[in-house]
């Protein structure tokens, strides 16, 4: 029987809710006691709905995030899957329930920060988000390595907190796993299904000051 993508998302395990797959109208919208956000999910040739964001692009799918924090948070924000290219990145691949884990601000391929309105609208940018720290650090970055080199030395990055009076942009993607199949293309294709334990693909924003998550984005394979 065919299987269909289902893309869960919520601030925690336990209140996932259906999302918008590609559907720039109607993103997700999350509140807490810690955040509010706005949450995209674009999957490349998703029931054959093709967005200008994928053209002339590599990219299989994109999680554009986009929240404002309810109060001070120091930066030790992790995401628990990671782009496998990302020096900040831990992982244990052979446990019951394997995981990678970086800082997010590592993990990201792109991030801005800008002052609110908030929530952001995702029409604006269907082909591009930039990346934009200005206000996140005043160290000069020039591009997304500049920011994960310098997020990655503690001593810097330690005086770094996430301000509940800016808005954080992040988008996060990759060329390597197609969703809609669970198969990862590294020259030859790989069904990730039989690695993971049939589990689904769960990508965790989570704060160790606070020993919380943040925000979940779930992605499984679902019977018609």
């Amino acid at each position: 029987m065919k299987k269909l993508l289902l893309v869960s998302i919520g601030t925690n395990q336990n209140n996932l809710q259906k999302s918008d797959i590609n559907n720039l109208n109607n993103p997700t919208i999350l509140s807490s006691n810690h955040l509010n956000a706005s949450i995209l999910v674009r999957i490349k040739n998703f029931n054959s709905n093709n967005l200008i964001y994928f053209h002339n692009r590599i990219r299989l799918f994109s999680m554009q995030i986009s929240c404002q924090f309810k109060k001070v948070i120091p930066f030790s924000i992790g995401l628990a899957v990671a782009n496998l290219i990302d020096p900040g990145l831990k992982a244990d691949l052979y446990s019951d329930k394997p995981w990678l884990q970086s800082p997010i601000l590592c993990a990201m391929n792109i991030v801005s920060v800008t002052h609110p309105p908030h929530p952001y609208n995702f029409n604006t940018t269907q082909k591009e988000l930039l990346e934009d720290t200005k206000l996140l650090t005043n160290h000069p970055l020039k591009s997304a390595s500049d920011r994960r080199a310098y997020f990655l030395n503690s001593n810097l990055s330690k005086n770094i907190h996430f301000n509940p009076d800016h808005v954080y942009h992040f988008d996060f993607f990759g060329p390597s796993i197609d969703f809609n199949t669970f198969q990862l293309s590294l020259g030859i294709h790989i069904d990730i299904t039989r690695y993971l334990n049939h589990q689904p693909v769960r990508f965790m924003a989570k704060s160790k000051s606070l020993d919380t998550t943040l925000f979940v984005i779930e992605f499984k394979l679902v019977e018609e």
